[in-house]
C-alpha cells in the first residue's frame, strides 16, 4: 500500500495502521522534494536577472538586426519563466514539499488451531444439526402418521356410510 502523507502526520498514520493488524515487515521511503523546489527557485530567479539584463541592453542604441536576436532571446527567457512558474506551481502548501510512501504486509500472528479446539468445534456443530435433523425427521413422521390416520377414519366412515345405505334400501 503506497501513501502519500504530510511528514506532521506520519507518526500518527503509523500508530493507526498498526492498530489494523499484525505488522510483519514495512519499508518506509521518504521522498524529499525540497531540494528541487529550490533548484527550480534559483533557476527562476537567474532567469530573471538575464531578462532584466537583456531588457537594459534593449534600451540602448543599436543595429536592428541585434535588436531583432535580441528579442528572440528575450522571449524565449520569458518562455522559461512560465514553464518553471508551472513546475513550481506543482509545489502547494498541500504536499509541503515532502511525499512519504509506506508499504505494509498484514499477515496472520502464526497461531495455530489446537487439534482438540478443532475436535470441539466438530463435536458442537455436528451436536447441533443432528439434533435439528431428528427432529425434523420426527415432525415429519408425526405428520405422516397423523395424516394416514385421518385417512384411515375417513374411509372406514365413508364404509359405515356405505353399509347404512345398503341397509336402507
Amino acid at each position: 500500500m503506497l501513501i502519500g502523507i504530510d511528514p506532521e502526520l506520519f507518526d500518527t498514520f503509523y500508530v493507526a495502521m498498526r492498530k489494523i493488524g499484525w505488522v510483519r515487515s514495512k519499508e518506509i521511503i521518504k521522498t524529499d522534494k525540497t531540494n528541487e523546489y529550490r533548484n527550480l527557485n534559483a533557476q527562476k530567479s537567474s532567469l530573471e536577472k538575464t531578462l532584466a539584463s537583456l531588457n537594459e541592453l534593449k534600451s540602448k542604441g543599436g543595429a536592428v538586426g541585434d535588436f531583432i536576436g535580441l528579442h528572440d532571446k528575450i522571449l524565449e527567457i520569458e518562455t522559461k519563466l512560465q514553464a518553471l512558474g508551472v513546475d513550481l506551481g506543482n509545489f502547494d502548501q498541500e504536499n509541503e514539499f515532502c511525499t512519504v510512501r509506506y508499504s505494509l504486509y498484514e499477515g496472520s500472528d502464526g497461531r495455530e488451531i489446537s487439534l482438540l479446539h478443532r475436535v470441539k468445534v466438530a463435536l458442537e456443530w455436528t451436536i447441533t444439526y443432528y439434533t435439528a435433523l431428528m427432529f425434523g425427521l420426527a415432525l415429519m413422521t408425526s405428520v405422516s402418521f397423523m395424516l394416514l390416520f385421518i385417512i384411515d377414519k375417513l374411509k372406514s366412515l365413508a364404509a359405515s356410510n356405505d353399509s347404512a345405505k345398503d341397509k336402507t334400501k
